[in-house]
């Protein structure tokens, strides 16, 4: 069993598809939130990341009209998230917690708003890792209520390249979200990462999280 902190798991220096034809994709809305949120914390917005993205083919795939609810390869994702780290001189788990958060504010604020309201703390962390279904195409994430405050949680199907992609920004998401809902102290610890097959020539593996608040 292996660490989500390992070497493995990082950002690739290299996509292993060209830019745009990877068969894991992301849906428009997450890229479209993304883009906003670098306009709002870097100096020369997306623009300037974009710019800062050594793959010719990732910069040009930047240049496309995203809409909300198509589907995009994620790859180039990783891309300008790991050129915006390096421009913001910060770690790569600090920006994609960052840009995790940044979503969850963005989603308070409009669709989720009315349910944060509705539904007590242990519904909302029994349910909030399960959005990223609605954003990757790719894997699958089940919960599960293990005991006071404490849920358990999988995120299964990750091509071993994205896992801190996905997972540092989904642990961002998720601890926001029940902040804004009124829990205190809510963290996401990542406890196993394990093989869980093949797809498309890519190493899939599986993350075991626990999700606790006070």
């Amino acid at each position: 069993m292996a660490s989500i902190d390992d070497l493995a798991f990082a950002p690739p220096t290299e996509a292993p598809f060209p830019a745009g034809t990877s068969p894991f994709r992301q849906r428009g809305a997450a890229y479209l939130t993304d883009l906003r949120y670098l306009d709002a914390v870097v100096k020369g917005g997306r623009g300037a990341v974009i710019e800062a993205i050594p793959d010719a083919r990732a910069r040009a795939f930047f240049g496309r009209r995203f809409h909300t609810s198509d589907w995009y390869d994620a790859y180039p994702g990783v891309q300008i998230e790991a050129a915006a780290a390096r421009l913001r001189g910060m770690s790569f788990e600090r920006q994609r917690r960052a840009t995790g958060a940044w979503h969850a504010e963005d989603a308070i604020h409009g669709i989720y708003a009315t349910l944060l309201r509705m539904v007590s703390n242990e519904n909302i962390a029994v349910w909030a890792p399960r959005i990223s279904s609605l954003y990757f195409e790719f894997g699958t994430t089940t919960t599960r209520v293990a005991g006071p405050r404490e849920i358990l949680g999988v995120r299964r199907g990750i091509p071993r390249e994205l896992v801190q992609w996905l997972m540092f920004a989904s642990a961002g998401f998720v601890e926001t979200t029940l902040r804004l809902a009124g829990a205190r102290a809510p963290q996401v610890a990542f406890l196993d990462v394990t093989p869980d097959g093949r797809d498309h020539q890519r190493d899939l593996v599986k993350v075991d999280v626990r999700l606790t608040w006070e």
